[in-house]
């Protein structure tokens, strides 16, 4: 697509000085879609504004058990969440070739991203406290801990910024032993900002 003004605007009689651009697709049939930039920088689009955002699914009743073999601190002993995913791509991501709880971004420029995670399953123990984290590239970031009960539920919302083929997914540790965590659903969001 390409950005086009037309030479007959003059921003100087323009009521609020504002500058405002016109998008065309190359094809004529195409609808117009407009951005406007005000004095103060503020941005107002007539249709969403395309940015890159992908999402990973997991729901299994059943759910997939992680191998979990030492006592986290929270910032060792985590491992990665590797379970069977189905991708959403909107634009900009991939599953990174596998189903496997990957959401690998794609686009060509280094952008900032908020992630949304949302992670639920069960204990080998009761007892058990896990702390779960978003990894970028594989290193294990933003983190929030579970609670002590039978089912836990946890969601983690980051700004983690990614370049091309730059990943995230969802890392697990367990703070009070060495035990498993059934995983029976995920849902891993990033819309870039």
């Amino acid at each position: 697509m390409t950005i086009q003004q037309p030479a007959s605007i003059s921003l100087q009689n323009s009521p609020d000085h504002s500058l405002s651009h016109r998008v065309f697709a190359n094809d004529d049939a195409a609808p117009v879609l407009s951005i406007t930039v005000d004095s103060s920088g503020n941005v107002t689009n007539k249709y969403r504004l395309l940015q890159p955002m992908g999402e990973l699914d997991y729901f299994n009743m059943t759910g997939t058990s992680v191998t979990i073999s030492g006592t986290s601190d929270g910032s060792t002993n985590m491992v990665v969440v590797p379970v069977a995913t189905t991708l959403s791509n909107d634009s900009g991501f991939d599953n990174g070739g596998a189903n496997n709880g990957r959401l690998r971004y794609t686009g060509a420029t280094t952008r900032m991203f908020h992630v949304a995670v949302t992670v639920s399953g069960t204990p080998q123990n009761v007892n058990d406290i896990f702390v779960f984290g978003v990894a970028k590239n594989g290193t294990p970031d933003c983190k929030v801990l579970g609670s002590a009960s039978g089912t836990q539920f946890s969601a983690l919302h980051c700004m983690v910024e990614l370049a091309t083929n730059g990943y995230i997914e969802l890392y697990v540790g367990n703070t009070t032993a060495g035990r498993n965590f059934t995983v029976k659903s995920l849902n891993i969001f990033a819309m870039g900002m």
